[in-house]
């Protein structure tokens, strides 16, 4: 019998399983997960390493270190926000890669990173044009808040910097009257590519850039005495970027549609495509001349302003009778598939205004034997029965 007083010595006990299953658990966990547990309350985590951690990387003196940091840092996207010191220092590092990836990390914290902004208007002079670019996009994924930065830029000696100045301000400012008047200045400018991206800008914009309208006429018009067959490059892009302005700016460059349709006439497919489809936004004053241009000519042609019709919609009622004439002298069966279906679509496509050619696509439907030709024609005089 164990003497009073005298304790009983304890015997050693084993660790329950639970609690040597959660202490194996904690031995088995990756060191980056373990860390998570130290890092600051809602700090970003990339990467195994905190937000913290990469800042301080990005200052490291092994360029590699310093590019994987950046990477890291734009991986974050928005979280990466606290580091935007260290970012604006990575855009003036002296790798290439450094700054590339610095300015993307910027560009994905968006409009967060606005007080950026200046840092990568400096950057769009980079001697690397794809560091250039990315400054470009950087700003306008920051968005508004890049204008006001933006709009001295256009007025650099550099026309490289010029043109992304112009395409980023395009992108995201509004049509406030000094950025339509600087823009405008630009479709004068000495280098030919600065006034591509000045009228890229303005048909960004859209309608309210209205007073750019007779300059950007001007232009074109210039550029149709340049090169009236549209065979140089230089020229096809600037007709492009021109006719596509023209378009955007809608009724208020109706005054253009002669110079609209030389393009859609003259240019090769992409610019009779982006022609046609700048005529449709133009509005009535280009149904006639397309109706005219759907009943003669090549047939890529044809289909095309029967395209730009039907995106017309009801402005194109001046063109019902040729596309009446159209569909009477068209045999689907002698491929006139194509154009049968194309013009029924732009009939049906202005609705109640297109009434006058219901008895013409009813005659149509009853002697087709094509299955897409009676579907595009039923669906056209549904559409003009009920104004759909």
């Amino acid at each position: 019998m164990q003497p009073r007083g005298v304790p009983i010595r304890a015997r050693p006990t084993r660790p329950g399983p639970v609690l040597l299953a959660g202490f194996l658990f904690l031995l088995c966990l990756p060191a980056a997960v373990r860390a998570q547990g130290n890092r600051a309350v809602g700090e970003p985590f990339a990467r195994g390493k905190p937000l913290s951690e990469w800042v301080s990387q990005a200052t490291h003196y092994i360029p590699e270190l310093r590019r994987e940091a950046m990477r890291a840092l734009a991986a974050l996207g928005p979280g990466a926000a606290p580091a935007l010191p260290v970012l604006v220092r990575g855009t003036r590092d002296e790798s290439e890669d450094v700054r590339f990836w610095a300015v993307e990390a910027l560009g994905r914290i968006g409009p967060g990173a606005r007080s950026a902004a200046p840092a990568l208007v400096v950057v769009m002079s980079d001697d690397v044009r794809r560091v250039q670019e990315a400054a470009r996009r950087a700003l306008e994924q920051i968005g508004p808040a890049s204008a006001p930065v933006l709009l001295p830029a256009l007025q650099a000696p550099d026309p490289w910097f010029r043109a992304n100045a112009a395409e980023a301000l395009g992108a995201v400012a509004e049509p406030k009257r000094e950025v339509v008047t600087a823009l405008t200045r630009l479709l004068a400018d000495d280098s030919l590519w600065v006034r591509a991206s000045a009228a890229w800008a303005i048909g960004q914009l859209g309608e309210g850039a209205r007073q750019a309208a007779r300059p950007l006429a001007a232009a074109l018009a210039e550029e149709l005495r340049r090169d009236p067959a549209l065979a140089d490059h230089a020229v096809h892009v600037r007709v492009e970027h021109y006719t596509f302005a023209l378009g955007r700016l809608g009724h208020h460059a109706d005054d253009a549609v002669p110079l609209v349709l030389s393009v859609f006439h003259d240019g090769d497919d992409s610019l009779r495509a982006s022609a046609a489809e700048a005529l449709a936004r133009l509005g009535k004053r280009a149904a006639k001349p397309l109706g005219q241009a759907l009943r003669a000519g090549p047939m890529s042609h044809r289909l095309e302003a029967a395209r730009a019709l039907r995106l017309m919609g009801p402005d194109a009622k001046d063109a019902v009778p040729d596309l009446v004439k159209v569909l009477e002298q068209t045999d689907e069966l002698e491929g006139g598939r194509e154009l049968v279906i194309a013009s029924a679509d732009a009939l049906g496509a202005m609705g109640r205004n297109a009434r006058d050619a219901r008895r013409i696509l009813e005659r149509q439907r009853s002697r087709s034997t094509t299955p897409d030709v009676v579907a595009a024609l039923e669906r056209a005089l549904r559409k003009i029965q009920y104004g759909g």
